[in-house]
């Protein structure tokens, strides 16, 4: 499959075989019991022999519970990460014939529940100061950076804050910053009709132009060409 993105966060997970995926910066080769994950507008391309996999697309919109957002504050860039299947969640899951039926609905909402506990534990479990730094900078991302205030919030030196942030996401903290702030505006280019300069504002750029200038550096499209494509 030749590049392309999502505007969902999507998650699949290598059953069988062995699934190849580029996001940037080559071929990784995964096999089974690794799960590999798509924030929105992630654009990659695969490649496989054949393999047998389990996929989730989560929706747009965070959901009451707070689920999706927890995944997603650990994933603002593609990664892969080995997590298993809890015991017997596939077999349950391929089990189920008919998800119209009540007692159906309600197993596999059992199971894809067990199924996203244990990836966000996977997830979160990589690096316990990851999430609260993501969350920090999720929290300004309409305005620009203050190092100091994310040091400050999470009780690091200006030089710990950046170190955390190569350790963790192999970026700078103001190019975390920025990735956050696109993958922002790509949800709301998905999730809603709000205009690019509204979108730019929401997201802490000067303009529309502004915008599109590092939308199109980072997704290599325009943003409104990039919401004509998941049309």
């Amino acid at each position: 499959m030749d590049w392309h993105g999502h505007a969902f966060l999507q998650a699949i997970q290598v059953l069988e075989g062995e699934l190849a995926v580029d996001w940037g910066g080559g071929w990784r080769r995964l096999g089974p019991g690794v799960v590999h994950l798509l924030p929105a507008g992630a654009r990659h391309r695969l490649r496989s022999a054949g393999h047998l996999q389990f996929g989730l697309n989560f929706q747009v919109e965070d959901d009451a519970r707070g689920l999706l957002a927890w995944l997603r504050s650990a994933c603002p860039e593609p990664l892969a990460v080995p997590c298993p299947a809890p015991p017997g969640c596939m077999e349950t899951l391929q089990g189920i014939e008919a998800v119209d039926a009540s007692a159906d609905r309600l197993s596999a909402a059992g199971e894809l529940d067990r199924w996203c506990l244990a990836l966000g534990s996977a997830l979160h479990g990589r690096d316990p100061g990851a999430a609260r730094l993501l969350a920090a900078l999720r929290g300004c991302l309409d305005r620009p950076l203050r190092v100091h205030e994310i040091a400050g919030r999470l009780g690091l030196s200006r030089v710990g804050v950046q170190r955390l942030a190569q350790r963790s996401h192999g970026l700078g903290v103001a190019h975390l910053h920025e990735r956050l702030r696109l993958e922002r505006a790509a949800q709301l280019l998905a999730g809603s009709d709000l205009p690019a300069a509204v979108i730019a504002g929401r997201c802490g750029f000067r303009d529309g132009a502004h915008l599109s200038v590092r939308f199109r550096a980072r997704y290599g499209a325009s943003p409104a060409a990039w919401r004509r494509g998941l049309g």
